[in-house]
């Protein structure tokens, strides 16, 4: 690369105006990179902040019944909705826990002879 001498003057504005653009399009690359890494970073916590809202919108969506055939504030119907998907949760839990824990176990004893025939069958 050859260097052009201007015999120790300041460079030529369209010189300068080169240097600008040049160092104006690194920091916009440097900016997009950097923020690709922030929010590589940061997708768990929005997947959470996602989550929140999804479980917030289903609470409220329960409680609009609660507040108007039992006449309850927000907060109380908020909740009652709750306390209420919570107990349907246990009570599911406790319906069809023992079968799913048969089907568990079943599971992990099929699952090493299944990856077996997979793996000689594909020859991975």
């Amino acid at each position: 690369m050859d260097v052009i001498s201007n015999g120790g003057r300041t460079p030529a504005r369209s010189e300068r105006g080169a240097e600008v653009a040049f160092l104006r399009r690194t920091l916009i690359v440097t900016a997009v990179v950097v923020l690709v890494v922030l929010l590589w970073w940061a997708r768990e916590a929005f997947l959470l902040a996602f989550g929140g809202v999804v479980v917030a919108v289903a609470l409220i969506a329960a409680a609009e019944p609660c507040k108007r055939y039992l006449g309850l504030g927000h907060r109380a119907a908020v909740a009652t909705a709750g306390g209420c998907i919570f107990a349907a949760l246990i009570l599911m839990g406790i319906l069809i826990g023992g079968q799913m824990q048969v089907q568990v176990s079943r599971l992990g004893e099929a699952l090493p002879h299944a990856v077996q025939a997979f793996e000689g069958r594909f020859g991975v």
